[in-house]
């Protein structure tokens, strides 16, 4: 189902005001966004105190000055499940309700309406971040301790970098909303893909472990020439290939301290330098991303077809992809877990239990994935209090 009243009015050359759009897309997120802004603020607010509660005892106990504050001082999961939440309710959960229809038969183009609620969702962002940065200062400012307290020296870079941070897993989350046909599969795409690449590294490498360590092929591969150049390759680049991973990984940025000893965009680091540096090292993989996602999530969202709502996908060029590599990679998975069980993991008979899990979990997976490919789709439970 192509035809909409946004794509007839394209290609009449009507070009109705956007100013309706900008208030329908902002009524439909004005809940969310006053939790988001809300929740930044009082979290801010709630660990300034803290910190400055803390400088008195410093400085009752004869701690010299400076006393250093953080302003983003949040636990690393706070920003990104709101941001993923923001992206659910501008498309998924909009699918998931059935108020797609409305959407799409408003008289604007579809990229138009995506680029609508792209822009809100950044001023969202921006907004959270830049009031908590000020009620912040307004704290520190207000309080007797103003003399003596310095906050971090990369306290704009650390803005900026949890902006654009936070931007990325965005774009990510709103391009995986406009090819999936519902809230729930949104998030699990989201997720999916936001860790895909350090997964897939990790899958590809303990399968090759497993072949290696069944087939007691360590002393020729060890020595053998590419997997000699390939190691010192690794060894010699192992920053930027670390960088890459995590970098094209954009869920796992804000717990890159707990990943791969980066400073934490919101907890800090020690050495100011230093911790400037590993902000930086993000930054083009975060605006490269923020660029591609959205530009592919209003390329898919064009090609919604709104009879396939509540199906895994409603993109059909995206079917073949999906139905092949879903069950693919949880076949390794499948293989890696049960490999694992039921004896060594050397000799052959650890290779039988490697391909009986992955054909049983793979086929599995393939089967329930075909069914929310081309299956009937997810109907919503409509309740007496709806």
């Amino acid at each position: 189902m192509k035809g909409d009243a946004g794509q007839e009015a394209g290609r009449s050359g009507l070009r109705p005001p956007l100013a309706g759009l900008w208030l329908k897309e902002g009524r439909q997120i004005a809940g969310v966004t006053a939790a988001f802004i809300g929740a930044a603020v009082f979290w801010t607010a709630i660990r300034v105190m803290g910190q400055l509660d803390a400088v008195h005892v410093q400085i009752e106990e004869g701690f010299p000055p400076p006393y250093r504050v953080r302003l983003l001082d949040w636990p690393s999961f706070f920003f990104p499940a709101f941001v993923l939440w923001l992206a659910v309710v501008q498309l998924g959960g909009e699918r998931s309700r059935g108020l797609d229809r409305l959407t799409f038969f408003l008289p604007y183009a579809r990229r138009t309406v995506f680029a609508v609620k792209a822009a809100l969702g950044a001023a969202v962002i921006a907004a959270a971040l830049l009031l908590s940065a000020l009620v912040g200062f307004g704290l520190v400012a207000g309080s007797p301790y103003r003399d003596v307290v310095v906050f971090d020296p990369a306290l704009g870079l650390r803005l900026g970098t949890l902006f654009v941070d936070a931007l990325a897993l965005y774009a990510l989350a709103m391009l995986m909303g406009a090819i999936a046909g519902s809230g729930g599969y949104q998030v699990a795409l989201t997720i999916i893909f936001g860790v895909y690449p350090a997964g897939v590294i990790g899958l590809l490498y303990l399968t090759a472990v497993v072949h290696v360590e069944a087939l007691h092929l360590q002393p020729l591969v060890e020595h053998w020439a590419p997997v000699e150049w390939l190691r010192a390759h690794l060894e010699a680049h192992k920053e930027e290939i670390t960088d890459a991973v995590i970098g094209l990984s954009p869920l796992l940025h804000s717990v890159g301290a707990f990943v791969v000893g980066f400073p934490d965009p919101l907890t800090g680091g020690t050495d100011p330098a230093q911790e400037a540096a590993a902000l930086w090292r993000l930054v083009p993989y975060d605006l490269g991303m923020t660029a591609a996602f959205l530009a592919a999530g209003a390329a898919g969202y064009a090609a919604n077809r709104l009879e396939l709502s509540r199906r895994m996908l409603v993109v059909p060029e995206l079917r073949p992809l999906f139905l092949v590599g879903i069950p693919v990679h949880f076949a390794l998975l499948g293989g890696l877990v049960a490999s694992g069980f039921g004896g060594p993991v050397t000799g052959p008979g650890a290779l039988v239990r490697f391909y009986f899990g992955a054909a049983v979990l793979g086929g599995v997976v393939y089967w329930g994935t075909r069914q929310r490919i081309f299956g009937p789709p997810r109907r919503r439970v409509i309740r007496p209090s709806d």
